[in-house]
């Protein structure tokens, strides 16, 4: 959704397809976990990884202004942060010294995705919401 209006009429609608009391878990993309994989990046000298035109990346602070009159938040996770940290950190740096392209079928993406979550080195979130029990 290419504007935090249309954002906002989205949480509207999900909202008003619960019921009070009712979960809402969304996975989405927020700058502070780009901008720390990219912090980190740099400290390798590798390139930064964009936002892509196309995507519309919430701050966290939005993203509470943008749903608290329909819900409460329940919590942030970082699952992705270890995996992020490790392949687009870690493996790029690795490949950047021995002069590899990254191949994004190598089994350390695989492995990563068992790392137990850590930091907040990924652009993707996931939010765990409830319906809020009276309309704000």
């Amino acid at each position: 959704l290419e504007t935090p209006e249309r954002q906002t009429e989205a949480f509207r609608q999900i909202a008003a397809c619960l019921r009070p009391g009712g979960w809402y878990v969304a996975i989405e993309n927020f700058r502070e976990g780009n901008d720390a994989m990219n912090s980190a990046r740099q400290r390798f000298n590798l390139p930064e990884i964009p936002v892509r035109w196309h995507n519309l990346y919430f701050e966290e602070k939005r993203f509470v202004d943008h749903t608290t009159a329909w819900f409460d938040l329940v919590r942030f996770e970082d699952f992705a942060s270890s995996y992020y940290l490790a392949t687009r950190v870690l493996y790029s740096a690795w490949c950047k010294e021995r002069g590899e392209t990254p191949d994004y079928t190598h089994d350390l993406h695989r492995l990563a995705t068992d790392l137990p979550a850590c930091g907040q080195y990924s652009p993707i979130r996931m939010v765990v919401l409830r319906r809020k029990l009276a309309n704000a």
